[in-house]
């Protein structure tokens, strides 16, 4: 199938839908957000599941 710009592309930033996700929440495992969206909230909650984080990770793939 192709994909469309509606689509939300595998792996995004659950914020803004736009760019691949870069930071890992611990203890949830949740990757799910990019650096810029990382910068830009306050929040010490994963977006995804709002268990509060202990930590957040940037991770590099290869």
């Amino acid at each position: 199938s192709t994909s469309t710009s509606n689509e939300r592309i595998r792996g995004a930033c659950c914020i803004c839908l736009n760019t691949i996700a870069t930071h890992i929440f611990v203890p949830c495992g949740h990757l799910c957000i990019c650096n810029d969206c990382k910068q830009q909230t306050e929040d010490e909650k994963c977006p995804l599941c709002r268990e509060k984080y202990l930590q957040c990770i940037h991770v590099i793939m290869t």
